[in-house]
Formats: structure tokens, C-alpha cells, sequence
């Protein structure tokens, strides 16, 4: 009868834990940028600091960033180009990357469907070495976006997965 009880009660500790890990996820909506996204915890909205040259092709850029300190940070960048900015898209994908300092480049997809360029980028040791990123640009019409996740080891790479699949672009205003 005790043997029974172990694994009874064992099992009971770890369902009853598992919410606990378990990220809860909303979608949110950013009309004013064209976008959709999940976030699972608080997010910070502010404007991307540019220099002055960036300025000249930029009617604003913005920052949507959900810090989970030493485990994880995801950031949607949303920026507008002013009408007829020469816009250099492989050069802003590079601009991105070259900050993150990454050792390894694991996967490097680009794809054009319809008006949308995109690219995605997964690459390990980064930053300090032990960060691994996800990273997917997409260029539309006026539009410049960036998703990117940051994971430190041992952080949930399943949540960075759902943050990433989830954003969605949808019609941006002009």
C-alpha cells in the first residue's frame, strides 16, 4: 500500500506544478504599427533612439520589449520610413545582427512571398557567448519590423518559439 502512495503523491506535486511553468500568453494588438504579437508578461512601448542620418528615412520607430531578465528578452522593432527613403534591407538585417557579436549562425532563410521581404535568422553564442537568438525581418510597403528573442541556457526555448510564430503582420497603416 505504501509503494502506492509514492508515486501517487509524486505525481500529484509535479501536475500541480506544471501551470506554474506553463507561460500564459495574450495577444496583443499594435494598430498603430500593423502588427499582432504574443507576449506571456509585462511589455515596454517606447521610441527607438536613432542618429541623425537614421532620422532623414524615419517617420518614427518603436520598441516593444518584454524583459525577462536573465532568462530572456522579446522585442518587436516597428519602424515607418518617410515616402520615397531608400530603404537597404540585407543592410539593416547585417545592422541588427553585427550587435548581437554572434559566433554561430545556425539557420539563414530569406523569403520573398508577395510585397513582404523577410528573413530569419537563428544563431547560437552570442552577445556574451552563451545567448542563443532568433531573429525575423520583414520589409512591407513603408515598413520595417523586427522580432527577436534572446535566451540565456536553460531558459524556455518552447516560449521563445510561441513569441516568435505569433507575430502577424496585419494591414499597416500608411
Amino acid at each position: 500500500m505504501r509503494t502506492h502512495r509514492i508515486p501517487t503523491f509524486v505525481a500529484s506535486i509535479a501536475i500541480s506544478l506544471a501551470p506554474a511553468n506553463a507561460a500564459t500568453w495574450q495577444t496583443q494588438t499594435y494598430e498603430t504599427d500593423g502588427f499582432t504579437v504574443d507576449f506571456s508578461g509585462k511589455v515596454r512601448v517606447k521610441p527607438i533612439e536613432v542618429d541623425a542620418e537614421a532620422k532623414k528615412n524615419l517617420v518614427r520607430s518603436t520598441s516593444y520589449m518584454q524583459d525577462g531578465g536573465d532568462s530572456y528578452v522579446y522585442i518587436v522593432g516597428a519602424s515607418l520610413l518617410r515616402e520615397g527613403a531608400v530603404f537597404d534591407f540585407d543592410a539593416g538585417v547585417k545592422g541588427t545582427m553585427d550587435t548581437y557579436k554572434c559566433a554561430q549562425i545556425d539557420t539563414d532563410k530569406a523569403a520573398n512571398p508577395g510585397a513582404v521581404r523577410s528573413r530569419e535568422i537563428r544563431a547560437a553564442k552570442c552577445i556574451d557567448g552563451k545567448v542563443r537568438i532568433g531573429a525575423k525581418f520583414f520589409h512591407q510597403g513603408p515598413w520595417f519590423y523586427q522580432v527577436v528573442y534572446m535566451i540565456a541556457p536553460g531558459a524556455n526555448a518552447a516560449d521563445a518559439a510561441h513569441f516568435f510564430a505569433s507575430f502577424k503582420i496585419v494591414t499597416p497603416p500608411t
